[in-house]
């Protein structure tokens, strides 16, 4: 056969990517990387500021609860004066009688490695005697509150920093606060032998200078007159309280060894335990409830 009449075999195309092509290809993929670097960034950010709030809830959480401990005795080595809060954002004690010094000192304490300074500012406000309505707890001398019949509450405001470029100047700052009351001032020496009343209500609220965060309140409301007691101690004794959640059922004390719990059975027959707080947890030496056979 004549070499010339031989086909020639289909070249393949040259074809491809050309440069432009992959620069832009390039430039495409980096802006979605930088995107995704940023998303990241911002929200490993706001989950350590999370984690740092929530152990500043807790720091302060735990110094209220030595507070409500002491009682009124709180008081004891305070003198009156005007505290120092340059340092603590977020903190408002102009609608109290500052006491400073005493007994709760800036204590620091140190969780993941960030810093955290505790406060405890302790003053003194009145508040007219109402049975509806918000009061406000005002700022006001013992004059002023023997003369108005005013009842007269410690006010106590428990404050916790710790440093993050992401809050003003540097630090942000969580605050909490409560009122203790030992009912009408009726001499000029009140407050003596008579038990604190702990109480919640419009004019305590929590605070936190944190980004994204915002001001809430207590979610305790009023009972009676808008106090709130203790739950009373007794040596070897279960703690008195009651459960206010809807539907808790029936309750009756559990032994004096099991401190603050009471016993409860729902819908289901299973027993659980009370706490005086309301908050349920199960017993162990308790089993679900078993009917009696039928005659």
């Amino acid at each position: 056969m004549n070499p010339g009449w031989r086909r020639r075999a289909a070249r393949t195309g040259d074809g491809g990517f050309t440069l432009l092509e992959v620069v832009i290809s390039v430039v495409l993929v980096g802006i979605m990387m930088t995107a995704l670097v940023s998303f990241f960034v911002s929200t490993t950010a706001i989950l350590n500021q999370q984690r740092d709030r929530q152990v500043a809830v807790q720091l302060a959480d735990s110094v209220m609860e030595g507070v409500r401990a002491k009682g009124l005795t709180i008081v004891t080595g305070r003198t009156a004066g005007n505290a120092d809060t340059s340092t603590v954002p977020n903190v408002d004690l102009s609608t109290m009688s500052e006491l400073d010094g005493g007994t709760f000192p800036t204590d620091r304490a140190t969780v993941a490695s960030v810093p955290y300074q505790e406060y405890v500012f302790l003053g003194t406000c009145g508040q007219v005697p109402s049975s509806s309505g918000d009061v406000p707890c005002t700022k006001l001398t013992s004059a002023q509150a023997l003369a108005q019949h005013r009842i007269l509450y410690y006010r106590v405001v428990v404050a916790v920093t710790w440093p993050d470029t992401q809050c003003g100047h540097g630090i942000c700052s969580y605050a909490t606060a409560t009122l203790i009351s030992c009912g009408t001032w009726t001499t000029t020496d009140p407050c003596v032998g008579t038990e604190p009343v702990f109480r919640v209500g419009s004019c305590v609220r929590d605070r936190a200078d944190v980004p994204g965060g915002r001001p809430g309140r207590r979610g305790l409301r009023r009972t009676g007159p808008g106090q709130h007691r203790l739950p009373a101690r007794g040596p070897g004794g279960p703690v008195r309280g009651r459960d206010h959640r809807p539907g808790a059922g029936d309750q009756r004390e559990l032994p004096g060894h099991v401190r603050g719990v009471r016993e409860r059975r729902d819908r289901r027959g299973a027993l659980h335990g009370v706490a005086a707080a309301g908050i349920g947890r199960p017993v162990r030496s308790a089993g679900p409830a078993r009917r009696a056979p039928a005659p």
